[in-house]
């Protein structure tokens, strides 16, 4: 089921005598709380996917987006329904807000007047809520495992009293597919977990990841798995860092899926798991190539790396972004790198038991096996978190043994999270060298897993 509306008129919404269309927008012209709503012609499963997305206009008046419940034909809005999955922004606290049944929340600071695009997405477990300015970036989002209810049978819109707040567009679909509307499409914001885990649990964060699928097309999705490295994530926007990124690559056509640190983006087992169970889940939805490719910043430049090793048929290129590709593994202690006493804690072990606790998972051992993956590194020259000599080590390691490693040197950059590593121009075309055919299963590969990995 598939729902648009440009509200040239208000035929297909029932509504409070206020609710008003002016200009191609609904407006309220009461003093009071006004309502409109559609009854749905098939109840919302909130146990599959689904996607809504509005074009509203920020002013001087709350209002509010989403589903609610009520008898088929009557008015569901009364103010103590407690059936409510919807968001908006509210001039009380003059920001925007998230409602989930009787609870509400704020998840964001002051924003500016405007039009945003608020929508609501869930892949049948989480349901994310994002509001993003008008080219598509995101501003402010909130995360919810499980919808409140089971079913919700009315799209629903609220505006407390007179105002300029207003809606201009509606798009419902009980799915991921394309709305049928070009002008109407945009793009999927979603929070995707690996598996079932309780919120709040200390394994929530090392298990979800923030999904930007662009606007979709009968075609297959270019995927990109990025990973942030030691304890970063999606959750602190930096510039044209993290989700912007995100965004700036869907602008090209490029599906990113952020995954959030949790503390073990190093490599290790747990992330490849996670970025493997992750691609698994987006392909039961969507259409993908069977090829992906890997970015990671800081210590993620081991995920990155480790990826194409655990899933070799499954990498087209990959991306490292100030690569701490071994700063706390084979090179400790060498090159005047401080030794530190987190690889006690870290990794449980000591020299003597080094190599068995980091199970294969160092770089600079497998050379040869990434000599096969055109690599592009970018490092900031001066920076001194991460020695510049790791990237162009691995560099040219690589290219000694016919590899096809490029480093690209951000000149008199100090900073180790220079927005400059995540140039989407500069990415853009090194993964455009990479073609569809390229991304196609290889012939000699028997199933979607490759390699010795712990899925688990």
């Amino acid at each position: 089921m598939v729902f648009n509306d440009k509200f040239v008129n208000l035929d297909n919404w029932q509504h409070d005598a206020g609710i008003e269309i002016s200009g191609g927008e609904v407006v309220n012209t009461a003093a009071s709380s006004q309502w409109a709503w559609k009854v749905l012609e098939t109840p919302l499963d909130t146990s599959k996917p689904f996607r809504l997305s509005t074009r509203v206009f920020i002013g001087d008046v709350s209002f509010w987006v989403g589903f609610a419940n009520g008898t088929v034909g009557d008015n569901p809005s009364t103010f103590t329904n407690a059936d409510i999955l919807y968001g908006g922004y509210t001039n009380l606290n003059t920001r925007l807000q998230w409602r989930y049944s009787q609870s509400i929340s704020s998840i964001g600071g002051d924003i500016l007047s405007g039009y945003k695009r608020i929508s609501i997405v869930s892949d049948g477990d989480t349901v994310t809520f994002t509001v993003c300015d008008d080219d598509n970036n995101v501003i402010v989002w909130e995360g919810r495992y499980k919808a409140a209810k089971a079913t919700y049978n009315h799209l629903v819109i609220r505006f407390f009293n007179t105002g300029t707040s207003k809606v201009d567009t509606f798009s419902f679909a009980d799915s991921w597919n394309q709305f049928g509307d070009a002008d109407l499409e945009d793009e999927i914001k979603a929070v995707i977990m690996k598996d079932s885990v309780t919120p709040g649990s200390v394994s929530a964060a090392e298990n979800r990841s923030f999904v930007v699928i662009p606007k979709l097309t009968n075609d297959k999705h270019r995927l990109i798995l990025y990973s942030h490295g030691y304890l970063g994530n999606w959750t602190a926007t930096i510039g044209s860092t993290r989700m912007h990124y995100s965004s700036e690559m869907a602008k090209r056509g490029y599906c990113v899926v952020s995954l959030d640190g949790g503390g073990n983006h190093n490599g290790h087992w747990t992330v490849t798991t996670q970025a493997y169970k992750v691609r698994q889940k987006l392909m039961s939805i969507l259409k993908f190539h069977h090829k992906v490719f890997t970015v990671g910043h800081s210590m993620g430049a081991l995920f990155a790396l480790n990826f194409a090793k655990d899933y070799p048929d499954m990498v087209s290129r990959i991306c490292l972004l100030g690569g701490h590709t071994n700063l706390l593994w084979r090179y400790y202690g060498f090159y005047g790198v401080e030794r530190s006493s987190s690889i006690n804690g870290q990794y449980n072990c000591n020299e003597a038991t080094f190599l068995y606790a980091t199970r294969g998972r160092n770089p600079y051992e497998y050379f040869n096996t990434f000599a096969k993956y055109p690599i592009l590194a970018i490092h900031a020259e001066l920076e001194t978190i991460v020695e510049e000599k790791f990237t162009v080590d691995l560099v040219n390691n690589i290219n000694a043994l016919g590899g096809d490693a490029t480093y690209l040197k951000l000149a008199g950059s100090s900073d180790h999270s220079d927005p400059m590593h995540w140039d989407s121009d500069a990415h853009e075309p090194f993964f455009n060298l990479s073609s569809d055919e390229d991304l196609g299963k290889p012939s000699n590969a028997l199933s979607n897993m490759s390699g010795t990995v712990r899925i688990s």
